[in-house]
């Protein structure tokens, strides 16, 4: 990728490529960055943006969607809601890999566990409430 819209709509241009732990950076760079409002913000106090290259256009569209302020608190909502059931049924119910396999199979046994864990869900609810 040559090019990267800033959050203002100015277009960085491609200036140098490097590793960083294994991991490719690409630096992004133009004259605008010196004067730019939001330079402490987009460039953390350099005078160019960098960006880590996951190289597939997804990828890189669901990286620069996680840079704004919006994403990461419904991510962090998210890690506190949707992860835990995961967890759960990862940890305490042992489903660490499916015994069975085609799609249709595995849809079903990962849907088992789920009712699983809302049978238990819901027991736990009933007995904090009468007791």
């Amino acid at each position: 990728m040559e090019t990267y819209i800033c959050p203002l709509g100015e277009i960085l241009y491609r200036r140098r490529t490097y590793e960083y732990e294994n991991k490719q950076r690409i630096t992004y760079w133009t004259n605008e960055c010196k004067n730019c409002v939001m330079k402490e913000i987009c460039c953390d106090k350099k005078n160019y943006r960098t960006i880590q290259d996951y190289g597939n256009p997804s990828k890189i569209r669901m990286q620069r969607k996680m840079e704004t302020d919006w994403a990461q608190k419904i991510y962090k909502k998210r890690s506190k809601t949707a992860e835990l059931p995961f967890a759960h049924i990862k940890q305490n119910m042992k489903l660490h890999e499916f015994t069975t396999t085609g799609i249709k199979n595995t849809n079903t046994e990962f849907k088992l566990y789920t009712i699983g864990h809302n049978l238990k869900r819901i027991y736990n609810e009933i007995n904090t409430k009468n007791n």
